[in-house]
């Protein structure tokens, strides 16, 4: 994937014009397998450095043709192993007193990357402008993953939400959804 990916010719320079690509995310995928060299370190990588500091038990991250993993989707897990992710964001990548994650890189991911309308960091769904949530906090970030596999993070509330389930296109409210938990919560 990341091969057929990184044959694209590039349309704008980087940084000029936002497109969500997941492609990106493949490349981004193969770069990490290419800098940590060895395929056992780089299968175990996962799992050691992250699955398993979190208790994400259930975690299967699949790889492509090439055996590089698909980072940009085909990580499937249970809820609560969803919401351990969410809550290593939630905490700034610290799990229970270790530091999992660099310190700065959830303020990275969720800053707005450039012409994004405030809506998409670096791997993460962005509410800053409030298009697709209105009524959901503006800290709200998300994973947003295929077949309907939702991390909803808000830093304000000290929430995660977790939602998976198939809705075609336009079938599913998720930001009622999202702000009818919120005030539950109240």
């Amino acid at each position: 994937m990341a091969r057929f990916a990184s044959s694209k010719p590039l349309e704008y320079s980087p940084g000029s014009v936002f497109e969500y690509s997941s492609g990106s995310t493949n490349i981004v995928s193969y770069l990490m397998r290419k800098a940590i060299g060895d395929d056992a370190e780089y299968f175990a990588f996962p799992r050691e450095q992250l699955f398993n500091k979190i208790g994400m038990r259930s975690a299967v991250f699949e790889v492509d043709a090439s055996g590089t993993f698909v980072g940009s989707s085909y990580l499937y897990a249970s809820l609560r192993d969803y919401a351990r992710f969410g809550l290593l964001y939630l905490n700034n990548g610290n799990w229970q007193g270790e530091q999992i994650l660099p310190e700065n890189w959830v303020a990275y991911s969720t800053t707005a990357a450039n012409g994004s309308d405030r809506s998409y960091g670096a791997f993460f769904w962005l509410n800053q402008a409030g298009i697709d949530y209105p009524d959901v906090p503006r800290d709200m970030f998300s994973c947003r993953g295929h077949n309907g596999q939702f991390i909803y993070i808000i830093p304000s509330k000290e929430l995660v939400i977790v939602r998976t389930g198939f809705s075609k296109n336009g079938e599913f409210d998720h930001n009622g959804f999202v702000a009818g938990i919120v005030d539950a919560i109240k």
